[in-house]
């Protein structure tokens, strides 16, 4: 019975994460390069002023690829700023935000986020 109730709960889990999926909530800053059974590559552009709407990650890691400044709001209502510099590298595990450029640099911020069957991304920001 309690096998029962944990696939139970991993796949309400599942089609949670998956239901916030960025590219479905902001199809207008994803487009899909290749996906596959293996990988899933994503391109992101988010230009300065605009915001996406509430969606979720999975576990992942980003390396910034030219610098720029974000803020995000998460599902529990806390807010950050956050700076990236070329060259960062950060880890992190699940999480629902929206996000929205507050860099004065107009031009987009192009992103490559790569993910496997494993629920790891890695997000490559220029």
């Amino acid at each position: 019975m309690k096998t029962i109730i944990v696939i139970s709960l991993l796949a309400i889990l599942c089609t949670t994460v998956h239901a916030q999926d960025p590219v479905k909530t902001s199809p207008q800053y994803y487009k899909v390069l290749l996906e596959n059974d293996q990988v899933r590559v994503l391109e992101y552009r988010l230009k300065a002023g605009e915001k996406e709407p509430m969606h979720s990650h999975p576990t992942g890691v980003v390396y910034v690829l030219s610098g720029t400044k974000l803020k995000f709001s998460h599902s529990g209502g806390r807010t950050e700023e956050r700076a990236a510099a070329a060259g960062e590298r950060r880890f992190g595990a699940i999480r629902r935000h929206t996000r929205w450029r507050i860099s004065a640099i107009p031009k987009p911020m192009p992103s490559l986020s790569i993910s496997n069957l494993l629920d790891r991304t890695v997000h490559l920001t220029t």
